[in-house]
């Protein structure tokens, strides 16, 4: 009886030296596609966080002008007014509450007390004290907007939840001193 073993099949001499001259050269040009593929990707995340901080300045300088336009447009009502002017108050509450921007943001008033004197689109605030208001991570909006006016006033971010969408997301206000200065009508 036979046994047939299976035959070894042997690399020949130019296959060894190809493989030697070629897998190194694979693997080179593999590590260099997936470096060139990272360094890329890091790129594009550098890119779209500069851009990202871009527009984020120039939403801020757009909503700093058109505070100050508001300013502007209510800024004769406030001279002519004496202290508690109601007919001022009014006055100015319907012209705040007309003026919107970028579809439906607007701008809002509160007294140094915590008290709502102008929200667009709730009314049934106007007139209740929201200094314990808090955002749904627990921060007291109304009191720290109110600090930033009283230290000068500036840009102020937070998580707000959406009416209506169940959807928390940031929200970035504009909180000026002048607006609400103790001398103003409010």
């Amino acid at each position: 009886m036979t046994t047939s073993t299976p035959h070894k099949r042997a690399l020949g001499l130019q296959t060894k030296v190809l493989l030697l001259v070629l897998l190194p050269l694979l693997l080179v040009t593999v590590v260099l596609v997936g470096f060139k593929a990272y360094s890329s990707a890091q790129d594009t995340r550098d890119t779209l966080a500069n851009q990202r901080e871009m527009l984020i300045e120039e939403r801020r300088h757009a909503v700093r002008d058109i505070v100050q336009m508001a300013t502007s447009a209510i800024e004769p009502i406030y001279e002519q007014a004496g202290a508690n002017d109601e007919a001022a108050k009014q006055q100015v509450a319907e012209l705040v509450r007309s003026m919107r921007f970028e579809d439906n943001n607007y701008i809002f008033i509160y007294d140094y007390e915590g008290n709502n004197i102008v929200t667009a689109p709730a009314p049934e605030r106007e007139g209740t004290n929201m200094i314990d208001a808090q955002t749904p991570d627990g921060t007291y909006l109304i009191r720290e907007i109110i600090q930033l006016a009283q230290s000068g006033g500036g840009f102020y971010s937070y998580m707000w939840d959406y009416p209506g969408t169940d959807r928390i997301e940031p929200k970035h206000s504009l909180s000026l001193i002048h607006i609400s200065e103790p001398t103003r009508p409010y």
